[in-house]
């Protein structure tokens, strides 16, 4: 696992969906478990607009027949919070990571407070 993972996040919410440039340096592996940062890249209202564009952290598991499993890789913006979900599930083949999860987010703005519910996709390659 350990290297330069490089693809794509997609979020689909609602009726919209939203993809940005998405990025793994995996630093650390120990047996099955890894961890590294990850990045996010582009336009903020291309990728998301609750999610933070810029660095954070990625750490997880990976089982020898290529099922991996790791926390939320995407760090929200500050008057957002994760409710549940956020836990990755997917598999490595080869050079290539798929994981997705599903995820409910409560955010509190000047606008008030709304909830709602998005669909994650990260495709990685190294």
């Amino acid at each position: 696992m350990t290297g330069i993972w490089t693809g794509t996040l997609n979020v689909v919410e609602g009726g919209s969906r939203n993809t940005c440039t998405h990025s793994w340096n995996i630093t650390t592996q120990n047996g099955g478990t890894f961890s590294g940062s990850s990045q996010n890249a582009g336009d903020a209202s291309a990728c998301a607009p609750i999610l933070r564009i810029g660095p954070g952290s990625v750490s997880g598991t990976v089982a020898t027949d290529g099922v991996v499993s790791f926390g939320p890789i995407v760090r929200l913006e500050s008057v957002c919070v994760r409710l549940s979900g956020g836990t990755y599930s997917g598999r490595v083949s080869g050079s290539s990571i798929t994981a997705t999860t599903v995820e409910t987010i409560r955010c509190t703005d000047m606008f008030g407070t709304y909830e709602f519910t998005q669909s994650l996709a990260v495709t990685l390659a190294r």
